[in-house]
Order: structure tokens, then sequence, then C-alpha cells
């Protein structure tokens, strides 16, 4: 009993089957969570933010640009049988950009909470990240079918007041 070795824990059986406990890292959970709560805020913020650095133009300006325009494609046409008329030059305005960066992020930040729980990282990290993100994807899907009931009773509206139904 005198030996060294009999001594020590580390070279019993029951020592020797304990695996080091596994390090926890976050890094896969934080990018989850930083992209989830962008996705959030962009969801939730995006069209606040586009009006404020980007107003939207009149709707007399938006008309009278449409009609100058058609006006031009009708005078070509009606010049030039086989005329091809240009199409409008359209470019993303600030308010798509930004909900279409927060369905992007929603995702990534979906996944990488995916891969972050997979790997067995915080779990708590992940389902919390994992949870903004599907809240910030929800919010657009909620809008959109907002939306969609209100163009649906205003038709119906239409229609009932019309006597077409």
């Amino acid at each position: 009993m005198n030996s060294p070795l009999e001594k020590t824990e580390w070279t019993s059986d029951a020592a020797l089957k304990q695996a080091p406990p596994p390090v926890r890292r976050r890094g896969w959970g934080m990018a989850a969570f930083v992209c989830a709560a962008l996705a959030l805020v962009g969801a939730i913020l995006g069209p606040q933010i586009a009006e404020r650095f980007a107003p939207p133009a009149p709707v007399e300006e938006k008309v009278a640009d449409a009609v100058v325009r058609m006006r031009d494609a009708v005078v070509a046409k009606l010049k030039d049988k086989n005329a091809k008329v240009a199409a409008a030059e359209r470019s993303a305005s600030l308010h798509a950009r930004i909900m279409t960066w927060s369905l992007a992020l929603g995702a990534l930040g979906l996944i990488t909470a995916g891969v972050s729980y997979v790997r067995r990282e915080n779990h708590r990290l992940a389902v919390t990240a994992g949870g903004l993100a599907l809240v910030g994807l929800a919010w657009h899907a909620v809008m959109i079918a907002i939306g969609a009931i209100i163009v649906i009773v205003i038709v119906a509206v239409i229609l009932g007041a019309l006597d077409l139904s």
C-alpha cells in the first residue's frame, strides 16, 4: 500500500473510464443568436428604418412618371410597328433590401442554431437563437397573411356593393 501508484486516483479503473467533460464552445450559438436578433429587428423595424432613410416618392410623382412612360411607349409603337419598347429601369428599394436581408438572416440564424444544437454547444443559447429566428421568419408570414386578408375583404366589399357576387 505504500506504492505511489496505489495512492493516486488517476490510475484506478473508474477514473480511467471517466472522460473529461466536453468543452462547451458558443461560436455557432452566438452566430445564430446575432443573426436571429438582426432578422427580428429587420422584420419588425424594417419599414420604419427604410422610410426614415429613403422616404418614398409621392404617389402623384409615381403616377405622372408611369403616364409619361406609357405615352412614350404608345407614340413609339404608332411610329414604328416593330419598335421594341425598353423596359423601365428598376432597382430594389431600401425597404425590399431590408426585408430580403431580414429573411436571409432569419434562415441563417435558424440553420446555425441547428448546427449549434447538434454540436452540443450551449443548448439554451441554440434554442433561444432558433426561437428568435422562427419569430423573425413568422413575422414576415403574418404580415403577408394580414395583407392578403385585407385585400380579400376589400374585393368582397366591392363585389358586394356592385351585386356581382
